[in-house]
């Protein structure tokens, strides 16, 4: 921490030997710090304090002077808190602002560790050892282990001075909670991500601090911490124990998938056969020059975004043998599936060359080749651990991925290499992700190849499709009608029905919500089959924060976004990266204003394509995408090969 010495001196005498009572007021933006005859005294325009960490003054204090709290002061007009305190050598003034955060947690320090996970069908047992410091003497209470608002575990703290820096007295502190599986699942909608910490009140109201890792337990590569520690598959639900990359342990709940019920699934991944293939993997790969490259797109279940045509284009390839990964149930395999290095998800063959792979090159994470959140850590090391080329399915120029993001430096699908379409996006992608240029390729996105190229004009038939994006704190609730992404759907779509007939109006659903949108009304609406079908005709695209707009405005389209929940997102992803000046169309935070915007751009059944699509759109598209060619492909397969990956 920045400490800034600021000395002030008191018009009676140096407080450097204070004997009687400190006190300290504030009033009119004056900090007053005196004895109590108030005989010797500083004043602090607090204004001082602005853009410092602190500034301390340095004072003889008797030994009942010292770690005090003299002032706790919320600021008038401001967001922020003043805090005066002393410690052994000093009186201490800061001013910060007030995010919510119990304002005295700094001065009550917690050291609870997790000593050992485990997850079973019955239980979630933790074993850990704690303890809390509480030098300035505030009132603790009510201490509990929390997971979530339904798992509060009350629980007994020794509380110090300091800390026990006694190993044995530590290993006296031992002790297990358990917490029951039922409990842990009620409701059917449990939080996905619950991590372990320590909740306590201060003074009466709630301070939280996290779990920590012990030190026997720290990953050199911390991108480690995403593979499973305990696992259970109980009930609907596969659960298991990993780390944050802070090495705080987390509790994942998620509804089971119907594969894992398969007899072939749960042999392959089974923990004998997944470790044997997982070291047999490995060992091939250090005694081969030949790299196998694996290829997928979103769920492994596509063949519409480029990865596969990369794919083909390498088929002959002399330095490398590559693979294609799909489901079988995919609407996509029947067209594929002649193709002998097309490899049919969960099959051996598909588990061989997931654990024999030098790299996996895909339109989206590692993860989708596999089950999003896993149990299975032979699986999850092995996805890790292959450098990985993130083709991308939509350009990074809207939803912040930023350095907590799971394809940042450091964090569980970041890329060796990555597609960027222009220079602008690439320096925002290196800035977020903190990836170096020399490891972006700015050669455009492969998915656009097959894309035509203004082909949507004022003579296209006039269709809307509504395309918002999932919202990762909705993802865990199984009513879908409950969530904002439901809700801003069926807004836009029954403004929409004011103006043009139904058979215009297409809801494309996200992947991830597709299932439940159809158990809805609106249901009759939705858009059965590619996303990129749905995009050839679509003359006006309403969208919310979907990279999709990019690929909608390169074909011709008019883009306008709609952003009611724009507070909600930004605070779970941050801030979104256009500035207002570099948005390619419209924008509307209500339905207010989305019907005024609605009003310009049709009317009579016809979409005014040169009012939602505007000259000065297109140039700010131009900068953030600057191919039109239609050879991606054939950039990014020389700039693969001159890397001797494929």
């Amino acid at each position: 921490m920045n400490q800034v010495s600021y000395t002030v001196s008191s018009p009676a005498s140096a407080m450097d030997d204070i004997e009687d009572i400190i006190v300290a007021t504030y009033d009119s933006n004056f900090l007053v710090i005196s004895d109590r005859t108030h005989s010797r005294f500083i004043s602090l325009n607090i204004d001082k304090l602005l853009g410092v960490d602190k500034i301390a003054f340095k004072v003889r204090l008797k030994q009942n002077e010292m770690n005090k709290l003299l002032l706790v002061q919320e600021l008038p007009a401001t967001d922020e808190i003043l805090i005066v305190y002393s410690n052994k050598h000093s009186l201490s003034c800061l001013r910060k602002a007030n995010k919510g955060n119990h304002p005295l947690k700094q001065f009550v320090k917690v050291k609870f560790k997790i000593l050992n996970l485990y997850v079973s069908k019955n239980k979630v047992a933790l074993t850990y050892v704690a303890f809390i410091s509480n030098p300035y003497n505030l009132n603790i209470s009510n201490t509990r282990i929390y997971l979530d608002d339904n798992n509060v575990l009350p629980v007994e703290i020794p509380v110090g001075k300091s800390f026990v820096k006694s190993k044995l007295k530590l290993l006296s502190l031992v002790k297990i909670a358990k917490f029951g599986m039922p409990s842990l699942l009620k409701g059917g909608e449990p939080p996905i991500n619950s991590q372990v910490k320590m909740a306590l009140d201060i003074d009466g109201d709630t301070a939280v601090y996290p779990s920590q890792t012990l030190k026997i337990h720290k990953q050199k590569n911390r991108r480690l911490y995403s593979v499973p520690v305990s696992t259970c598959y109980t009930e609907n639900f596969a659960v298991h124990f990993r780390r944050t990359y802070n090495g705080t342990p987390t509790l994942v709940r998620r509804q089971k998938n119907a594969i894992e019920d398969d007899f072939k699934f749960r042999l392959f991944e089974s923990r004998p056969i997944s470790f044997l293939l997982y070291h047999m993997g490995r060992f091939s790969r250090s005694i081969s020059d030949v790299n196998h490259n694996i290829y997928f797109e979103k769920y492994a279940c596509k063949a519409e975004e480029g990865a596969y045509n990369l794919f083909c284009k390498t088929t002959n390839s002399k330095n490398s043998k590559n693979y294609y990964v799909i489901d079988e149930e995919s609407d996509d395999y029947a067209d594929i599936k002649h193709n002998d290095k097309v490899l049919k998800k969960y099959s051996y063959s598909y588990y061989w060359h997931l654990f024999r792979a030098n790299y996996f090159i895909s339109t989206e994470a590692p993860a989708h080749v596999n089950l999003l959140r896993s149990n299975n850590k032979y699986v999850r090391r092995a996805l890790i651990t292959t450098p990985f080329v993130f083709l991308q399915h939509g350009i990074t120029y809207l939803k912040n991925h930023d350095r907590k993001g799971v394809y940042a430096k450091n964090r569980e699908a970041e890329p060796a290499y990555m597609v960027v379409s222009s220079e602008k996006e690439k320096k925002v992608v290196s800035e977020m992700l903190r990836l170096p240029e020399d490891r972006l390729l700015n050669v455009g996105m492969p998915a656009f190849d097959d894309v035509e190229y203004s082909s949507i004009n004022d003579l296209t038939d006039d269709v809307v499709t509504i395309m918002l994006t999932w919202k990762p704190y909705e993802e865990h609730l199984n009513d879908f009608t409950v969530t904002s992404y439901y809700r801003n759907t069926v807004a836009v779509a029954h403004l929409l029905k004011e103006k043009l007939p139904a058979l215009n109006i297409r809801v494309v659903a996200h992947p991830k919500v597709y299932d439940a949108l159809c158990r809805t009304d609106l249901k009759d609406q939705l858009w059965v089959g590619k996303i990129s079908d749905a995009l050839k005709d679509t003359k006006l695209l309403i969208t919310d924060y979907s990279s999709v707009c990019y690929n909608s405005f390169y074909r011709g389209a008019g883009v306008i976004f709609f952003q009611p929940d724009i507070v909600d997102y930004e605070r779970e992803t941050g801030p979104l990266v256009p500035q207002e000046h570099e948005y390619i169309g419209y924008r509307s935070y209500s339905i207010e204003g989305l019907n005024e915007i609605i009003d310009s751009a049709i009317s009579n059944n016809k979409i005014n394509l040169s009012y939602v699509r505007t000259t000065e759109h297109e140039f700010r598209y131009k900068e953030i995408n600057q191919f039109s060619d239609g050879n991606n492909i054939d950039r990014l397969f020389s700039a693969l090969a001159s890397l001797k990956i494929i």
